[in-house]
């Protein structure tokens, strides 16, 4: 991911402390603040989330205890984005970032085939996402559900309580933990090798103004959510423990490291997060914590009631009304007198 031109132009990340083959040139920024690294960090950060919704909700299905539809939604809107981010990372290094380096240096094989491994992998948990059963016992199939018997009271095993558990969303909410884990024991050495090898081999053999083409290509093909999910981890928990963007941090980072001018960022590229929320990033914090789905159902209305007022004032403005008032007032017209067939022929079309 790479962004405006600047002497510094990458993301920040975090550090991964490994052995380099390579020493890495001074017209980059540090290893820790380059934006493959990051986009590494935003994947690995999506995997640990994944994991504990996953086991959460199959926790809360093996008790007897109900999942909202909500949950379930999110957790596949959660996937939704990570699988298109894995698969939009993957596209950049594949068209654009490995066949630049290799005009310099050789990189292993290695690399392109655990893409093979990964995207397999990932098919799979998109397959069992998709296969998800509905959470309402009601309607399932006998083999799908049984009744469970539950200790009620822990100094007294005569207390017991017999509830019906969605045994078929459990099993698939357990293979898909096991798909994840094993998804984090591809992927994770995988980035961990692109760190240690390829990313120094990008630093020493070219600088940011040589691969500016190359980048200025992956920008043009980004999607508009890109760039919010891979600064998803600058949010940071307030004092009622919701998740909101740090937008210094980020808007520092921004105009600093990535060179954007501010007024891109406050006017173009920060109301994109807006959306990001709306469409991907609380349904993420749901998922994570469902016990925080009131909140963001309550910025949901608020934003829906600025998206109102904000038509309105547009419309009142501009004149015009629609989407976005962005078309022109109706003009009334009289209506035209519907054409009457001359025979009886016309009606069956001759």
């Amino acid at each position: 991911f790479r962004a405006f031109p600047h002497s510094h132009n990458s993301l920040v990340s975090i550090s991964v402390t490994t052995s380099r083959p390579f020493s890495m040139s001074k017209t980059w920024p540090a290893p820790e603040l380059d934006g493959w690294t990051y986009a590494h960090n935003t994947i690995r950060l999506d995997e640990k989330d994944l994991m504990q919704s996953v086991a959460r909700m199959a926790e809360t299905v093996l008790a007897g205890e109900p999942i909202e539809d909500f949950e379930l939604d999110a957790l596949k809107t959660h996937w939704r984005i990570c699988f298109g981010f894995i698969e939009e990372h993957h596209h950049n290094e594949e068209a654009h970032i490995f066949p630049a380096i290799q005009t310099k240096v050789s990189l292993p094989d290695k690399m392109s085939d655990d893409h093979e491994v990964i995207e397999k992998q990932v098919l799979h948990i998109d397959s069992l996402i998709n296969a998800l059963p509905e959470s309402d016992i009601i309607g399932q199939t006998a083999a799908a559900t049984r009744t469970k018997e539950f200790v009620l009271s822990p100094t007294s095993v005569n207390k017991r309580s017999t509830k019906t558990v969605n045994f078929a969303l459990a099993d698939t909410l357990a293979k898909l933990h096991e798909a994840i884990g094993t998804l984090q024991q591809s992927m994770d050495p995988h980035l961990k090798e692109e760190e240690a090898f390829a990313l120094p081999a990008m630093h020493s053999n070219f600088t940011p103004a040589e691969l500016k083409p190359v980048f200025d290509k992956m920008i043009g093909a980004m999607e508009w959510w890109a760039l919010p999910h891979f600064y998803r981890q600058h949010k940071i928990e307030t004092s009622e423990g919701y998740a909101e963007w740090d937008r210094a941090a980020i808007r520092a980072h921004a105009t600093t490291t990535l060179g954007m001018p501010g007024v891109v960022f406050d006017l173009i590229i920060f109301p994109t997060f807006r959306k990001y929320d709306l469409e991907y990033g609380w349904a993420i914090e749901e998922s994570k914590n469902p016990l925080h789905r009131a909140h963001y159902e309550n910025r949901r209305r608020q934003a829906a009631t600025w998206f109102r007022r904000t038509r309105k004032a547009l419309a009142h403005v501009s004149g015009r009304h629609g989407v976005l008032s962005g078309k022109s007032p109706v003009v009334e017209s009289a209506p035209k007198p519907a054409l009457q067939p001359t025979n009886s022929a016309t009606l069956l079309g001759h």
